[in-house]
């Protein structure tokens, strides 16, 4: 009997420890269709500003913007390929980390704009 408790509790414990691996990287999906403030949490499909451990995907034919103030974090973004006119905006006094790429797929039209100090 006790090595049945023993076989059971370290299933429970492999079953835990992949949920949480899961959960941890969870995508962040652009859940809105007009323009959007990044920090904004819903405009994304799962409820949540993006955090450093999460791959962005922007798949919405209009800006998204991270305004004066915002530190945005993600672990990738993707434009999307499909639509056109995308817009990633960085504002005079926000900022985005990305710890691995940022890619479009080159299907459709997207860019990067970063306001600098005079904002031109």
């Amino acid at each position: 009997m006790n090595r049945e408790w023993t076989n059971l509790y370290r299933l429970m414990v492999l079953v835990g420890c992949s949920w949480s691996g899961f959960l941890h990287a969870a995508d962040r999906n652009w859940n809105a269709g007009g323009n959007a403030q990044w920090s904004n949490s819903t405009i994304w499909a799962e409820g949540f500003v993006p955090t450093a451990d999460d791959n962005v995907s922007l798949n919405f034919a209009s800006s998204i913007t991270i305004v004066s103030g915002v530190s945005a974090f993600a672990k990738t973004v993707a434009l999307s390929n499909a639509v056109n006119n995308q817009s990633l905006v960085i504002a005079n006094g926000g900022s985005l980390t990305v710890s691995g790429a940022v890619t479009d797929p080159g299907a459709g039209i997207g860019d990067i704009k970063v306001n600098n100090a005079n904002e031109a």
